[in-house]
């Protein structure tokens, strides 16, 4: 999931160098994301600063103090550790081991033993992350939920139309997990967990991409985030 995030980080980087190289243009300043399901995990390291929480619930020795390749440390440190986008205003191929990340896992406890916490550990004896273990409770998961959003954002959760407010899910998500204290809007619409095809969730987006656009232009370089579970 890590390693899905930071790729996510690249390539919004480089598709705004692509279009507006000087970086200059207005709407490179004013970018709105839209997340769906786990999609706003990797969205979250676009709005929050990690500094070293995310590596102090995978590892037991600070980052600075291991024996890494410059290579190594480039690629792990893209991982673990990110600051906000101030420009952002809020079957066997399911398994399949992410070669980068299992074997710079495997690498890493290899160089530096005792450095994974006793969680971790197992995950590296067990052949190290996979995409489904990223579906899974798990330090990184729990921590990387819990860093603050630093821009302004929005919630849409489905209900399934059962109209059962706190105590209702879409049919994957509960509420109680779907629920973002410190939102600027909250919308619960009747449907279940594809909920980005229903009229009501459409209309919403639609409503908040133009409150986005009517904000006053002083407001600049902020990066907003339209999360729905």
């Amino acid at each position: 999931m890590l390693e899905s995030a930071e790729q996510l980080r690249e390539d919004l980087q480089a598709t705004q160098k692509l279009f507006d190289p000087e970086g200059t243009a207005v709407p490179s300043h004013h970018v709105v994301v839209i997340a769906h399901s786990m999609g706003g995990l990797l969205a979250h390291t676009l709005v929050s600063d990690s500094s070293d929480a995310l590596w102090n619930a995978f590892a037991n020795k600070p980052f600075n103090s291991l024996s890494l390749s410059a290579g190594e440390k480039h690629l792990i440190s893209g991982y673990f550790f990110f600051r906000h986008r101030p420009c952002v205003s809020i079957g066997n191929r399911l398994i399949r081991h992410s070669k980068a990340a299992a074997e710079a896992v495997k690498e890493l406890a290899a160089e530096n033993p005792g450095v994974l916490s006793r969680y971790f550990s197992r995950v590296s004896v067990r052949g190290g992350p996979t995409s489904l273990f990223s579906l899974a409770p798990n330090p990184l998961l729990d921590r990387l939920a819990s860093l603050p959003i630093r821009v302004p954002y929005h919630s849409i959760i489905g209900d399934r139309g059962l109209d059962g407010g706190t105590r209702s899910s879409d049919g994957v998500v509960a509420y109680s997990s779907s629920h973002l204290a410190g939102a600027e809007s909250e919308k619960i619409v009747p449907a279940g967990h594809t909920l980005f095809s229903n009229e009501a969730a459409v209309l919403e987006i639609k409503r908040i991409l133009e409150e986005n656009i009517a904000r006053d232009i002083s407001k600049s370089g902020r990066l907003g985030l339209v999360r729905s579970n």
